[in-house]
């Protein structure tokens, strides 16, 4: 944490918007994960700020690198601490603009996060009706790369499968949370 916040504040100093993109969104996940909701939601909104400015809005032109890829991965966090707080309305719009960004860029990677965002927010809103679907989207495209990344496996896996347990599929939850 004390080393994210120095990485944070080191940022502007050198000028460097990679450092401060990079810095923020992963002092981001950090609080997310640590329960510090609010702190993070102000980091992911820093770097969305950042990275907007750097790409001027327009996403479609910067093809399937490393911009492309933060800029949805940082929606997909933001959404995704949006969903703890209830946020749900907040946390769908941003959810579908990483899913528009990584779908123009075909970025597997960006892809599996994207459609894990609105999947997560549309679970913790108790739609599993309209969850299910992209969760299923994320996991299959997860599963398509030949588990060249099984952290992605290991972040969406679980939530299909209680998906699948809550809304009656047992037998195909059970196997995703084991």
């Amino acid at each position: 944490l004390e080393y994210g916040q120095r990485a944070v504040a080191a940022g502007p100093a050198l000028g460097d918007t990679n450092v401060q993109t990079l810095a923020t969104s992963y002092l981001g996940q950090v609080c997310y994960i640590t329960g510090d909701f609010r702190q993070a939601i102000r980091l992911f909104k820093s770097s969305l700020e950042l990275l907007d400015r750097e790409s001027k809005g327009d996403w479609t032109t910067l093809g399937s690198g490393v911009l492309v890829s933060r800029a949805a991965n940082a929606r997909v966090w933001l959404a995704c601490t949006l969903s703890e707080l209830g946020e749900f309305a907040e946390a769908a719009h941003i959810a579908r603009e990483a899913v528009k960004i990584a779908e123009a860029a075909n970025h597997p990677w960006s892809l599996v996060h994207a459609y894990y965002a609105v999947g997560l927010q549309r679970f913790f809103q108790g739609n599993l009706g309209e969850a299910i679907p992209h969760l299923e989207r994320g996991l299959q495209v997860q599963l398509s790369l030949n588990a060249e990344i099984p952290i992605t496996f290991a972040l969406i896996a679980p939530v299909v499968g209680a998906a699948y347990a809550l809304a009656g599929r047992p037998n195909e939850g059970i196997p995703l949370l084991e």
